[in-house]
């Protein structure tokens, strides 16, 4: 059972996830608010064998993060649905994503996200997002300070519902549609 407060966090063996830099700006982050200062920073979505091949077990144990930093692995979708919705923020530090369904994801069940300034991400959360620069341990802690104070958390929190409005499975299906229609037209 994970225990609040934490920060939720999506992984992956792939560097452009960013987790590395990211574990530096939580244990900053750590030493500048007390809410955070109690807090795990958990990272699903990293599996036992992948774990092993990443330096991320390192990482944490160089910022003395060993027991504040959890890697529950795969997770099922109401097991990250309770995640979501029991976590400070959902952070997303990734150097490049070409969508960032994850965002929307925190978005359906009220958490609050951190993004990256990076690839889509700031297409996709709008105006739901508070956003850092992912190349930047220090800008992520700030951010990581302003998102835990529970006014700027309610606010995002409401923005990012409203965001989530502008998407729709059923206007994907139609503007694929409407690409392959254009494409066999030309």
């Amino acid at each position: 059972r994970i225990r609040r407060p934490y920060v939720l966090c999506s992984g992956a063996v792939d560097q452009r996830k960013n987790i590395d830099r990211f574990m530096e700006a939580f244990a900053l982050a750590r030493t500048q608010s007390s809410v955070l200062k109690r807090s795990t920073l958990v990272i699903t979505s990293v599996g036992v064998h992948e774990l092993a091949a990443t330096t991320y077990l390192a990482t944490a144990k160089r910022l003395g993060l060993d027991r504040q930093v959890l890697f529950p692995g795969y997770v099922t979708d109401s097991e990250l649905k309770a995640l979501y919705q029991g976590a400070l923020c959902f952070a997303f530090p990734s150097l490049w994503e070409g969508f960032g369904l994850p965002i929307l994801e925190a978005f359906s069940v009220g958490c609050p996200v951190l993004a990256a300034r990076a690839g889509a991400l700031p297409e996709v959360g709008g105006q739901g997002a508070l956003y850092v620069d992912p190349q930047s341990a220090q800008d992520m802690a700030r951010g990581l300070v302003e998102i835990s104070r529970k006014a700027r958390a309610g606010v995002l929190s409401k923005q990012g519902r409203r965001e989530l409005s502008r998407f729709s499975w059923i206007q994907a299906a139609r503007d694929t549609l409407k690409t392959y229609e254009e494409a066999l037209a030309s």
